[in-house]
């Protein structure tokens, strides 16, 4: 089954069109892609929640299950190419949305190929899966998360965006399991060593 894309509140929809089309219109982007793109062609497509894991969560238990939604992105579409995302603030699923950002960075090109690549893997095809993505800032590390809707939780898969810190393998599917232990190691990695000198 294709991957079950999420439609956020009206109002998130609404503010987001009307960013996109006004800075369109007023030729307001400063970034190469969108300032080149004819603006009628521009498009929102795949919006998703954002949710942001904070460094002291890593390695609590069903710190998963309390990650905090920050927001919604969408991948912003030209023509047949994903050229952009945009992010709206929210604090929740029906809070009031307010725009954030556009994005060309790297990490918007292996969000499409991901989902892409994701779309063609048998458990996913056979499953049911949510689109959301997972952002740690404090590691720079970006994950799709395929939320599973037929087994509670339980059988999530993440996707780590290139760029990924190791051990991380970007476009690797990983059990939550696998990825959170991921996690806890390059948290290790990061912290200082006792009795290193100050």
């Amino acid at each position: 089954m294709p991957i079950r894309v999420l439609q956020p509140a009206a109002q998130v929809d609404t503010v987001m069109r009307d960013h996109l089309q006004q800075m369109a219109a007023e030729q307001g982007f400063r970034t190469r892609a969108l300032a080149a793109a004819e603006p009628e062609s521009l498009a929102l497509a795949a919006p998703h929640p954002v949710f942001n894991l904070g460094l002291d969560q890593i390695g609590r238990r069903g710190a998963l299950d309390r990650v905090a939604m920050t927001g919604w992105r969408y991948l912003i579409v030209a023509g047949d190419s994903v050229v952009a995302s945009a992010e709206a603030q929210a604090s929740g699923p029906a809070a009031k949305a307010a725009f954030s950002n556009t994005n060309e960075g790297v990490f918007v090109q292996s969000s499409a190929a991901a989902l892409a690549a994701a779309e063609q893997w048998p458990e996913v095809k056979d499953g049911r899966f949510a689109l959301g993505l997972l952002r740690v800032p404090a590691l720079y590390v970006l994950a799709l998360w395929l939320r599973d809707e037929e087994d509670g939780g339980g059988g999530d898969l993440f996707v780590p965006l290139a760029p990924s810190p190791l051990p991380l393998q970007a476009g690797e599917r990983m059990p939550a399991a696998a990825f959170e232990a991921a996690l806890q190691q390059l948290k290790r990695a990061r912290s200082p060593r006792r009795g290193a000198a100050n």
